[in-house]
């Protein structure tokens, strides 16, 4: 018997260091995830890919995780 382990949820594709593309299941682009630092904290920021090129700030998370969920 085979199992098979299928991901409910995005996908991250590293594209540089600190930058992540958000894939979901269905191959659809929902947009990236930056790391950047505030006050000597990581910190994740959230875009949203609308259409084919515009992108909208979608929050700031202390999570990456928290991050990529916004997006689903």
């Amino acid at each position: 018997m085979t199992t098979i382990t299928r991901t409910l949820g995005p996908e991250l594709h590293r594209i540089r260091q600190g930058y992540w593309r958000v894939i979901a299941p269905s191959g659809v682009v929902l947009g990236y995830v930056e790391e950047f630092e505030s006050d000597g904290v990581p910190r994740f920021r959230a875009r949203r890919l609308l259409g084919t090129a515009r992108l909208v700030e979608f929050g700031e998370f202390w999570q990456r995780a928290d991050a990529v969920e916004a997006l689903r």
